[in-house]
């Protein structure tokens, strides 16, 4: 067994290097797809329609892509401390939402030898292709790994950035195939239990064009798992099948 361990703190680089440490572990077995969801993901489908799901899809990438805005620029603009301020005392976070606002870090160096930004969400499921392309794009631009390294919440844009300017851009499927909650509340996102299960119902049964909802996240510690696993994750074959003769 092998264990790698980050100290994962918000917003810095360490996400980044946690994922690539992830990814690098898989090139030991024979994967399609990699999936890098968060320990607070449930799946919202049976292994049985997930499975189905990707072999339908073979070959696709799922890297939900969102339009780029200009205050995500500002993330690379200066160099960061790589510290989680929400770890932090009161006025370290005003010293640093003052150095901010004002310009008083370095800046980035390295901003400028980046190709264009792309933004999405940091939960994605890829090909094991597109993970060897991306250890050899990191191999031979040491400097786009160094401008993430100083880059505010650079893990929102880090995979996606790679993508977009590769040849498996293409072979990008946009969809939402994982469940937040940003609007509800009170905590953005919603921390999900009992309460929400109508509400993810609605959720796996909304299989437009632009979504797919596989996973869902983030759920309470106290959630009733026997329950939520009864609800969404029994294949109703499975449950013929555990039924005794009559």
């Amino acid at each position: 067994v092998v264990t790698v361990r980050v100290d994962v703190s918000c917003d810095t680089f360490s996400l980044i290097e946690a994922s690539l440490k992830l990814l690098a572990l898989t090139v030991r077995g024979e994967y399609y797809y990699i999936t890098l969801i968060s320990s607070d993901t449930l799946p919202l489908r049976a292994n049985e329609e997930i499975r189905e799901f990707f072999v339908r899809k073979r070959g696709k990438k799922f890297v939900y892509e969102k339009p780029l805005r200009r205050e995500h620029t500002k993330r690379f603009r200066y160099e960061y401390p790589g510290i989680d301020l929400r770890d932090k005392a009161l006025p370290v976070r005003v010293r640093h939402a003052i150095k901010r606002r004002f310009g008083l870090y370095p800046r980035n160096r390295f901003r400028k030898m980046m190709p264009p930004l792309a933004f999405g969400s940091n939960w994605i499921t890829i090909t094991a292709a597109f993970r060897d392309y991306i250890f050899h794009y990191l191999a031979d631009n040491i400097a786009f790994v160094e401008a993430f390294r100083y880059a505010s919440c650079g893990d929102e844009h880090f995979f996606q950035t790679i993508l977009k300017q590769s040849p498996f851009y293409e072979n990008n499927d946009k969809l939402r195939y994982m469940y937040v909650d940003w609007t509800t509340g009170p905590q953005k996102p919603r921390t999900l239990d009992e309460s929400d299960f109508d509400r993810l119902d609605k959720a796996v049964s909304d299989t437009t064009d632009d979504s797919f909802y596989i996973y869902a996240r983030k759920f309470s510690d106290s959630l009733d798992l026997a329950a939520y696993r009864e609800r969404f994750l029994t294949d109703e074959d499975e449950e013929l099948n555990d039924r005794p003769d009559e």
